[in-house]
């Protein structure tokens, strides 16, 4: 909230100023003008039989000739055109018998032009090149006076002239040198946080008004004036107040309920009951500093400092609310490049003092007024830092990245520490220079918070003798409760890289007793993980420690750290569905970040290497298909995928659970799988489907493969496998009672063992005895059974088989040949009476 700089302008020749004064100063020359303000030019002046009116109408032609415009709308005009051509002012004019009072002030872009006559009915008249733009002029009554509301035309200066009878506004390109009226302090005490009042000496100050802001709904107190000399110029803004910017008396918007505005013999007071919170005259005065440019003429491109922390602190955070207060006071009398400058040594100010998003305040601020300040390297440094203070990580590395800063070896440090934040700790390590002397001259409150950050960089790349030259740094700092419990953390991990267990054990421990609630939930995180390395703790303990730990600290990496290793302790003992679902809960919490990626791929490894390797063999097979079902966005692309789902499946059908492995083959052939694999997994699903009793879902999978295997290559897709498929088929049509049509695709296939076997059990289970007589009879001669040693068991009930057929088929003569070629054979088996009862 830093107030606008006033436009410092300089006033039009003075004669013509004078003439103007003497033209308007008559109510008839004004009377005639609003009757006739767009005049032809050219007309003589000196004729002396003219009218006085008409005189003076074209004397004041004459100090401001404004050529008349055609009325045009406003929005068929361009803006920036009307602003350039006008060369001349435009003029608002307002004229009464009677003495009146004016307040004219800006109001977020609107002209107000208020008197404090509430039954003066006489609209301002305005003339010049854009009146039209200025039109219409909106009036509205208001206690105790009347307000004309109008639009401004930007970069244009404003400025009154006149008083009393006759008031003139102009509206004009040309710099105006008017001093505005500056107020007084009075009786402020030094050191208290409220007291005194301030006085703006408007000596002809008339009436103190109040009116409602139809914008903002907020309270406006207004204060008119009789001379137009009364003015309080450019907004400022205090604590209890805002001044708005006030070409004409003094217009203020209260930010507390009790303020009182009121006309004393001094002028118009302004006070609250307990005094006003102010500076003294003499605090608010300018800070001196040494120039960014100043301080790289003075060392080479190594020793360049971008950051003056010291001289920026201007002395330390106990005095940083005051020094605020001073800077901000002094704002309006300045130019808008020193306000800029101002508004940096805030920046500067705050960022010294450790508190980046005020910082960034500021900064943002004055970029706004200046864009081509992103393009010079001290401001961008300091946005850069000051974003990286207020967390806002990706936009301080963008910052910090830019090559106007490659020649600043300093600005590697806060790269590495952008870098840390985002996670990036390896590229942090390799950025970081091998100079670290400009953090030796960083005050604590920067120091200290680098310097953690830098000491855990050093420790993940094993330079622990640079972290303890960090820690040697801190040490001599009075630190925070946080930052001492931060370097003790450390400290414990570089015990623990040093091989001092003990010491590290020492440190965390006292952590996690300690009051920090932060570095409590990290030590008592990396204290388990370690005791458990060195296995001075079983599994069941750290997860009761894990446990406790778990909702100790939320929202952050931290969190999902504390999860993560939760439930990789929990899956690698055994409770698997627990420990991913715990892990999966860590993801959610670091999406699309480095850390939330490394779990989401542990996740995937673990679940992977526990299907493909001995994990399966040692779960139920229920309990593996819910493990799959929960997880199966786990599954890895790709062959490993492949395999894991058709591992799964094969272990599903030893079990019996025939139609959870069959969806599992379906999922793969609709979803992952095409070309050989398809027309392999196809197959594979039309033999357990088949197995399962279900022909028809086995004749689709017959035809999926059949489809894949037509569109390979004859040296992949080979007769076999489609004499496989045709088996297949086959048996599929059988179990659907299409005997005929499964003896038919076996007929047309080459004979061996399988196509007999599969022909002989169709035939048998559909009762074509006839068929099945022939068909085993190819069996038997296939098994090439040997007379001369005993029958194998199999063999006598094949034997025994084919004389049941021959039998029930009526062939008595194939029932004899068979029982004279087999006789004594069977007669030493246990189916010799079966076989003689047949």
């Amino acid at each position: 909230p830093v107030a606008e700089t006033e436009e410092q302008v300089s006033p039009p020749d003075e004669a013509e100023l004078d003439k103007v004064q003497e033209a308007l100063n008559s109510v008839e020359g004004i009377i005639a003008e609003v009757a006739n303000p767009n005049r032809p030019r050219g007309q003589s002046s000196g004729n002396q039989g003219q009218a006085p009116a008409q005189q003076l109408q074209e004397q004041a032609q004459e100090v401001d000739p404004v050529e008349a415009v055609p009325h045009q709308p406003a929005s068929e005009r361009n803006l920036e055109e009307m602003a350039q051509n006008a060369s001349r002012p435009n003029i608002f004019t307002l004229s009464a018998t009677q003495s009146i009072g004016m307040a004219v002030f800006d109001n977020f872009g609107q002209l107000w032009m208020v008197t404090d006559k509430p039954d003066l009915y006489v609209k301002p008249q305005v003339s010049g090149a854009n009146a039209e733009y200025f039109k219409p002029i909106q009036e509205n009554e208001i206690t105790g006076g009347r307000s004309y509301i109008s639009k401004t035309l930007p970069p244009l200066n404003i400025r009154a002239q006149g008083g009393g009878l006759v008031w003139n506004i102009y509206v004009t390109p040309n710099e105006i040198e008017k001093k505005p009226v500056v107020p007084k302090r009075l009786a402020v005490r030094q050191g208290s946080e409220r007291s005194g009042k301030i006085v703006w000496p408007l000596e002809s100050a008339k009436k103190v008004l109040n009116a409602i802001d139809p914008i903002t709904g907020a309270d406006l107190i207004i204060v008119t004036v009789e001379n137009s000399d009364d003015f309080a110029g450019a907004a400022r803004s205090f604590v209890d107040f805002d001044v708005l910017p006030s070409y004409v008396g003094l217009a203020i918007r209260p930010n507390v309920d009790d303020l009182n505005v009121q006309i004393t013999s001094e002028g118009v007071e302004i006070s609250r009951d307990n005094g006003l919170s102010i500076l003294p005259e003499e605090k608010v005065t300018g800070i001196e500093k040494e120039t960014f440019a100043d301080r790289m003429a003075s060392a080479d491109q190594g020793q360049r400092r971008l950051f003056n922390f010291k001289e920026w602190r201007m002395g330390g955070l106990g005095v940083l609310n005051e020094n605020e207060n001073i800077i901000l006071s002094g704002m309006n009398d300045l130019t808008a490049s020193t306000q800029i400058e101002n508004l940096i040594t805030l920046a500067k100010m705050q960022l010294a003092n450790g508190r980046g998003a005020e910082a960034l305040g500021y900064l943002d601020f004055a970029q706004l007024e200046i864009p081509e300040l992103t393009q010079n390297p001290e401001f961008l440094s300091a946005r850069g830092v000051a974003n990286a203070f207020a967390w806002k990580t990706d936009d301080a590395f963008r910052d910090l990245s830019s090559p106007i800063l490659n020649d600043y070896d300093e600005i590697k440090i806060w790269r590495a520490f952008a870098l840390a934040d985002l996670g990036d700790w390896q590229q942090a390590y390799d950025v970081l220079p091998k100079n670290l002397a400009p953090i030796q001259d960083y005050p604590p409150e920067v120091r200290n918070r680098l310097g953690v950050v830098l000491a855990e960089i050093f420790l993940r790349g094993g330079d622990v003798e640079k972290a303890e030259q960090l820690f040697s740094i801190m040490e001599k700092d009075d630190l925070n409760m946080a930052h001492e419990a931060a370097m003790k953390y450390l400290q414990g991990e570089a015990a623990r890289q040093k091989g001092n267990i003990d010491e590290t054990i020492r440190l965390w421990t006292e952590l996690t007793e300690g009051r920090d609630d932060l570095y409590r939930v990290k030590a008592g995180l990396a204290l388990t993980r370690l005791l458990m390395t060195e296995d001075k703790l079983t599994a069941k303990q750290a997860i009761d420690r894990l446990e406790r730990l778990r909702y100790a600290w939320r929202g952050d990496e931290l969190e999902a750290q504390v999860n993560y290793w939760l439930g990789r302790i929990y899956f690698e003992n055994g409770q698997y569905i627990k420990g991913l679902t715990i892990m999966r809960e860590a993801a959610s919490l670091v999406p699309d970040t480095i850390f939330g990626e490394r779990i989401a791929g542990d996740m995937s490894n673990l679940f992977t290497d526990f299907y493909l390797d001995e994990g399966l063999a040692e779960v139920s097979p229920l309990d593996a298909v819910a493990l799959y079902e929960q997880f199966q966005e786990l599954v890895p692309a790709g062959p490993q995928g492949n395999a894991l789902i058709s591992g799964l499946a094969e272990h599903m059908v030893r079990a019996d659970l025939l139609d959870r492995a069959a969806d599992l083959l379906s999922y793969q052939i609709n979803h992952r799988l095409s070309g050989d694999e398809a027309a392999r997994t196809a197959t594979r699903l039309a033999a357990i489907n088949l197995i399962d009793k279900n022909p028809r879902d086995a004749v689709i999978a017959l035809n999926k493969a059949t489809d894949e295997l037509r569109q390979l290559p004859e040296d992949i897709a080979t007769k076999d496998r489609f004499e496989e498929i045709s088996l297949l088929r086959a048996r599929a049509l059988s179990q659907n009672n299409q005997t005929d049509q499964a003896l038919a695709i076996l007929e047309s296939l080459p004979s061996n063992s399988d196509v007999n076997r599969l022909r002989a059990e169709i035939a048998w289970t559909s009762g074509f005895w006839d068929d099945a007589s022939y068909a085993l009879e190819d069996v038997i001669l296939d098994e090439n059974i040997s007379l001369t040693r005993p029958l194998r068991d199999e063999h006598a009930m094949l034997i025994l088989q084919r004389a049941v057929a021959q039998n029930l088929s009526g062939d008595r003569i194939g029932l004899a040949n068979l029982r004279e070629k087999y006789s004594d054979a069977m007669a030493q088996t246990d189916k010799a009476r079966l076989f003689d009862v047949v």
